[in-house]
């Protein structure tokens, strides 16, 4: 009888450890998160990027990929602040977004001065934004995925990066080898977020 009760209480400790174990941002990452001339960085409920000298009334909410610590999408999201969007990044519920595919809803809530709102995220973040973006059209104008699926978007190829590398936190277990480096992998990335939020204006 104990046993029975033991191990679903095992299991389920386990299945905590294992996905609130996750690889370490990396300096840049850790460094992104300061404010300075350009992008004022806040960090309480969520990790939010602001231009420093100008208004918006368009930002981008970012999912983080499966036990991925969020703050290693720092440099992303300070770069595209620092273009004029405001970029926040939502923890996850055991640092995985299945767990709170809605949480875009509480972000646009709370910041009532953007009106337009594109949503993304990397990996299983990115397939939770697109379940967000399907499920509230009319609130959410594009949709951003870095190394996500689902269907029917337009494709960006990144020849030569990997999947770690759309983030700052290390190499991960099972990841191709990447042929680019992490910088022109970001800039790559950057560079089609920008885009895409540019065409919402």
């Amino acid at each position: 009888m104990w046993l029975l009760i033991l191990l679903p209480v095992l299991a389920l400790g386990g299945f905590v450890l294992w996905a609130e174990h996750t690889p370490t941002p990396m300096p840049e990452a850790l460094a992104a998160l300061e404010s300075d001339s350009a992008v004022v960085v806040t960090a309480d409920r969520w990790l939010v990027f602001r231009p420093a000298h100008h208004d918006t009334e368009t930002g981008l909410v970012l999912y983080p990929g499966g036990r991925v610590d969020p703050r290693s999408y720092a440099p992303a999201a300070h770069e595209i602040a620092a273009q004029g969007y405001v970029v926040v990044v939502v923890p996850m519920p055991l640092n995985l977004a299945v767990f709170a595919p809605g949480a875009a809803a509480d972000v646009f809530d709370t910041l009532p001065e953007i009106s337009t709102w594109a949503v993304g995220g990397h990996s299983l973040g990115g397939a939770m934004a697109a379940r967000f973006a399907h499920s509230h059209p009319s609130l959410v104008r594009g949709l951003v995925l870095w190394a996500a699926y689902p269907d029917a978007s337009t494709w960006v190829a990144v020849e030569g990066g990997n999947h770690a590398q759309f983030g700052w936190y290390g190499p991960q277990s099972g990841d191709n080898p990447a042929t680019l480096t992490r910088e022109k992998q970001q800039q790559q990335v950057v560079e089609a977020t920008l885009q895409l939020l540019e065409s919402l204006n």
